[in-house]
């Protein structure tokens, strides 16, 4: 049936150029990890904030928890830095929040800290793609993540950390533990410790700029270290784990039967962490 009335025709129109905004708007967000990144924060009740650290702006996410005695800074995995292993990513943004969603769930005060040039920060002046591709643990990489994170521990007057990393940000967060201070904990999730070893195994282009945890001095012993290695993981398969650092002391390296690289880190958070 036509509309009788200019009222009705008027409201008719608003109400096709609503959906078309409202299509147009998931569209875009279908095809942008960033803004999908962020939609899932604001989902998940998450604070969003940017940080200037050295030459980079990083996305800040905080869980808005009440301050307490150790700060939990959560690292993201790889993302996407290629596409089809053949083009370089023009957004590398995770589009598997796996370490956004295991800060939402985690009880004390926390924030995850974001790569330089991701987030909606790849086309920002000093951003190119060998930032995450070969260079993407590399001092550039890691000397932003250090100023960041030492600037929100000032902020709120905390001198404690805890680094929590997934996949690649494990590997991140075991570099980031000779740069920060005060540092008591270091938890890996499916962590590429041995960048090497992963690169070789996949056929991968040698990170050729990016350091190696596996060739880094150990840790000071005064970081209680928790390595946990997914028994199904074909990613980061647990026959991997280097063993410098399993040889360390105070590390625990745990292998989690039934667990692969996407499952089941987020489903037995936060019971895992204080375990």
């Amino acid at each position: 049936m036509r509309p009788k009335t200019i009222r009705q025709r008027r409201k008719l129109a608003f109400s096709v150029v609503l959906g078309v905004v409202v299509v147009t708007q998931l569209l875009a967000c279908a095809g942008n990890p960033s803004r999908r990144y962020d939609a899932r924060a604001q989902a998940l009740s998450l604070l969003q904030t940017e940080r200037r650290a050295g030459e980079f702006v990083l996305a800040v996410y905080d869980n808005r928890r009440p301050p307490g005695p150790a700060l939990h800074v959560y690292l993201e995995g790889d993302g996407s830095p290629w596409i089809a292993g053949t083009r370089i990513a023009d957004d590398p943004t995770a589009r598997r929040p796996t370490a956004l969603e295991l800060l939402a769930r985690d009880p004390e005060a926390g924030i995850l800290v974001g790569r330089p040039c991701y987030h909606g920060h790849a086309r920002d002046q000093g951003c190119e793609g060998r930032l995450w591709t070969g260079a993407r643990y590399g001092s550039q990489v890691l000397d932003s993540l250090a100023a960041a994170i030492e600037a929100e521990r000032t902020k709120r007057g905390i001198r404690q950390l805890w680094l929590i990393g997934f996949s690649g940000g494990g590997a991140l967060a075991y570099l980031l533990a000779q740069r920060v201070s005060g540092v008591e904990r270091l938890v890996t999730l499916g962590a590429n410790l041995d960048v090497d070893a992963w690169t070789s195994l996949h056929g991968y282009l040698p990170l050729a700029a990016s350091l190696n945890p596996a060739n880094s001095q150990p840790l000071s012993a005064r970081i209680r270290q928790f390595h946990y290695l997914g028994e199904a993981d074909r990613n980061v398969p647990p026959r991997l784990f280097p063993d410098r650092i399993r040889q360390t002391p105070e590390v625990v390296v745990r292998r989690l039967e039934g667990f692969d690289h996407g499952c089941c880190w987020v489903d037995v958070w936060p019971d895992l962490l204080y375990r």
